[in-house]
């Protein structure tokens, strides 16, 4: 039998490529994904001029009776395959909710939040060719903005299928910094809140993952500013991989914005204050970006370190 979830996916950062195809091994089974674009909006469907169509289809050996039961359903989901369609619907949403955050994440594209336009429910069919809609499946819409077009190159579908199968997710801290940059232009008190935790939630998991004797302190205990942490504890911490040349250290300029994000925040949680320009909280918002990466390079991914802007990289020391 073969079940399949089709995505309308706003824009999406893929590169040059007119069609990513992508295979995965799941404990489900085989999970083939494709996402493409739309050749022309199709309002039936929900798909506008620019978006792509996400398709994550998965085959299994199900015995004839299973069959049976799926030919014999009317409305309602017979209860001798709602386990197996729960499994399926969930392994595959999870597959292309995966593979999203992956290519946002690796590709260091923080501005692309909530990607899916619409999403349908569950299909199955007998031979692949021949599709029907699973009874009260459940359809839905989202929105948010606009994404830029960049290269993508085989490293980066390799890294993405890889945690994929592996079942690596987007760090929390990576997800709530993309909320951060999404709320900017019209939340920006919001937007900078948010991206401050950001950089404490990513902070607090680094150290608890690579110190593991101070775990409980770490997530129990009230913290001590995130500047003097950073600072002070920073080359104390084993670290797997770091800048070739370069001092395990998060540098000055990244630190600096740190500082200045966070005593913004406390005004403007604490008092109010409103005065914040955009330029301010881009800076802020980019600097945190580059803290999150370079704590992803310091744990175990190497590819991490093409997210952060030259000139981060251009201000850390040279190994003494």
């Amino acid at each position: 039998m073969y079940f399949k979830l089709d995505y309308v996916l706003r824009p999406i950062q893929i590169g040059d490529l007119d069609t990513l195809r992508l295979e995965f091994a799941t404990e489900f089974g085989k999970v083939d994904l494709v996402i493409d674009k739309w050749e022309s909006a199709d309002p039936r469907l929900g798909a506008l001029k620019g978006d792509y169509r996400c398709v994550a289809t998965m085959e299994r050996d199900e015995p004839v009776r299973t069959e049976i039961q799926f030919i014999a359903m009317g409305k309602n989901v017979l209860p001798g395959v709602q386990n197996l369609i729960n499994d399926v619907r969930g392994e595959l949403g999870r597959c292309i909710d995966s593979t999203i955050e992956n290519i946002k994440w690796t590709r260091g594209i923080v501005w692309m939040h909530d990607r899916v336009r619409f999403g349908s429910g569950l299909k199955w069919s007998l031979d692949g060719a021949a599709w029907k809609q699973v009874p009260n499946e459940i359809h839905f819409e989202v929105e948010e903005g606009v994404p830029e077009p960049r290269f993508m190159n085989e490293g980066e579908l390799v890294t993405i299928q890889t945690h994929v199968e592996a079942g690596i997710e987007e760090p929390l801290a990576h997800a709530i910094l993309s909320e951060a940059y999404a709320q900017r232009t019209v939340h920006p008190r919001s937007s900078l809140v948010m991206g401050i935790a950001a950089a404490e939630v990513g902070w607090k998991q680094f150290v608890a993952e690579r110190l593991q004797q101070t775990k409980w302190l770490v997530e129990n205990l009230p913290s001590p500013p995130l500047e003097k942490m950073v600072k002070e504890l920073m080359p104390l911490i084993p670290v797997r991989l770091k800048v070739q040349g370069k001092k395990t250290e998060i540098p000055e300029s990244i630190v600096g914005q740190l500082r200045k994000g966070v005593n913004l925040r406390n005004k403007a949680v604490h008092s109010g204050d409103q005065h914040l320009t955009r330029v301010t909280l881009e800076d802020i918002l980019l600097s945190v970006r580059d803290f999150l990466y370079l704590l992803d390079l310091y744990g175990v991914h190497s590819w991490a370190l093409k997210n952060v802007r030259t000139e981060t990289v251009k201000n850390m020391n040279p190994d003494q």
